[in-house]
């Protein structure tokens, strides 16, 4: 019996395997080397900074970070590390253990504060850079933190937050941008004191609003990112020849691992995208830096399938994540561009990702695809019982990405890890644990199950039940006024309401498009009229 295949899956699978077969490299090299792998096996003798260090020392002349002009070396990264491990030690004096925060737009120092903070032995928090001190300030006191190291474009916010903790040691990293990569004053080889953490120490907090609205610090391990930057080189088949595409914020969980850890400990580069206005930026620098994979938010991909593609893209493959990619978008983007789009699903108790779907197909519609390598996943009921195929409860995942709770909340890491399992809050059928894909097209965000609010970084008055099939309807009805929008009809049904904290911020306005979570129920987005994605009037009230 002959195999029938869709034309557009056969293309795509044919692009793949042509890439594997004919890919020429960027640079020198001319042969493909997949050098980066990091064996399981290696994973309990390793960290973060000695996985970094192994790197370093065999990449030590290639480029690891493109930054407009600029060329940054493995071995620049590592001695401008080093030097912040020094310095963190003395004067600062911060000890192993430590909570560091790294509040900083994206930038190369923002990687050498990174595996500067691992070789120091402390803790690295992220912060969201769109806070504000106020907001920073809680961060701050829930997790300890005296030192913070960040840059000058936050500079004018500093006087606040010292004001709110005044025992607040700064440092402002963009001394680290000289050639040299030192600051006056400084050694010419700084050599801090050599820390060894174990990969069961912590390596990062995360502060995310998790399964309930006030934020928590989602506590990861050196073997828990470790685990999932291998997990996600199985998946994604990333060697040292590829170049990722960094835009999205490298404080965010999915950025960190996807963007960050994951090309630099398999020796691969950064291509660190310096603004996304106008879009074509981003295409110029994918072209001129001969980028091979982009991880990025669907509204990103809905801008490139509408924009000209020149021929010659050097793009392998595309990763959706951050939020539900709508059909339509899939669709388009299939229709216009030459490169897969893949969508995954993760959150930042797991490190983040949790499933993607396969690199050579076949990829469904509406799918969050199958469990990534040593990642199990299963739908159980509150009993914590497993549920048939066809069935609908919580989605839960174990595996060695998932946190080992939450800072200084023993109650809500113990209603949120059972037995093992990583209680979600996101809602979808049943399937085969650790085999199937769950292959939905809601991902749901509701009560009582999942209690799911925005992130610490959108300040919002409500919960949001996301349902991908109201997003493709309402990205249908992107030039309807606001009253006939299909989604409104069903209004009540969509939305439920808290008692209102604060206000969005206008500075953070885009994050509540059609496209990210939606738009707040009681007030529009900052000074906007209209969604940036879909153009839609939002209401003043639901």
């Amino acid at each position: 019996m002959a195999l029938l295949i869709a034309p557009e899956i056969l293309t795509r699978w044919k692009l793949v395997i042509a890439h594997f077969t004919t890919h020429k490299l960027p640079g020198p090299r001319s042969t493909l080397r997949f050098t980066g792998r990091l064996p399981v096996t290696r994973l309990c003798t390793m960290n973060l900074a000695t996985a970094f260090a192994a790197t370093a020392a065999r990449e030590a002349k290639k480029t690891a970070v493109f930054w407009g002009e600029q060329e940054h070396s493995y071995e620049r990264l590592l001695a401008q590390s080093r030097q912040v491990a020094a310095h963190l030690q003395q004067p600062l004096g911060v000890k192993p253990g430590d909570r560091v925060a790294l509040w900083l737009k994206n930038c190369p120092q923002f990687i050498s504060a990174l595996f500067g903070v691992f070789q120091a032995g402390a803790v690295v928090v992220p912060i969201n850079n769109f806070l504000k001190p106020e907001e920073v300030h809680d961060i701050l006191a829930d997790a300890g933190i005296d030192v913070i190291l960040t840059d000058a474009t936050l500079a004018e916010h500093l006087p606040a937050l010292r004001s709110l903790r005044p025992q607040l040691r700064v440092w402002n990293l963009e001394e680290l941008a000289s050639p040299e990569g030192r600051h006056a004053g400084s050694p010419v080889n700084p050599k801090p004191k050599c820390q060894h953490p174990a990969v069961e120490d912590l390596a990062v907090i995360i502060y995310t609003s998790g399964t309930t609205g006030r934020p928590k610090g989602a506590m990861l391990t050196h073997a828990n990112l470790l685990h999932n930057v291998e997990s996600c080189r199985q998946v994604l088949a990333a060697a040292d020849y590829d170049r990722f595409v960094v835009l999205l914020p490298m404080f965010h969980s999915f950025m960190l691992c996807v963007g960050v850890l994951l090309p630099l400990l398999v020796g691969g580069s950064l291509v660190l995208v310096r603004s996304l206005h106008p879009p074509k930026n981003v295409l110029q620098e994918i072209y001129q830096r001969r980028a091979t994979i982009l991880p990025a938010v669907p509204s990103l991909f809905r801008t490139l399938a509408g924009a000209p593609i020149p021929p010659g893209l050097p793009l392998r493959i595309c990763i959706s994540g951050g939020a539900p990619l709508p059909v339509e978008i899939l669709r388009e983007f299939n229709r216009h561009v030459p490169v897969p789009l893949i969508e995954g699903y993760g959150l930042s108790e797991a490190s983040p990702v949790v499933s993607m779907n396969p690199l050579s197909g076949p990829w469904k519609e509406g799918s969050i695809g199958k469990p990534i390598p040593d990642v199990e996943m299963s739908v159980q009921d509150d009993a914590g019982s497993l549920l048939p195929i066809g069935a609908t409860g919580e989605i839960c995942v174990r595996g060695g990405n998932v946190m080992r709770g939450y800072w200084n909340q023993p109650e809500a890491t113990a209603k949120t890890l059972r037995r093992g399992w990583l209680l979600t809050g996101d809602i979808g059928p049943g399937c085969s644990p650790g085999t199937s894909a769950i292959a939905t097209p809601m991902v749901i965000s509701t009560l009582p199950i999942a209690r799911k609010t925005c992130s610490s970084s959108m300040a919002s008055t409500s919960i949001r039940v996301k349902s991908r099939r109201s997003s493709t309807r309402f990205l249908e009805s992107k030039k309807r006024p606001w009253s006939e929008c299909p989604t409104r009809a069903a209004a009540n049904n969509r939305w439920l309401s808290l008692p209102p904290r604060r206000a969005p911020r206008s500075t953070n306005a885009a994050s509540f498009c059609c496209s990210a979570r939606s738009w707040p129920i009681t007030k529009c987005p900052g000074e906007s009229t209209s969604c940036p994605l879909c153009r839609a009037t939002p209401p003043a009230r639901c």
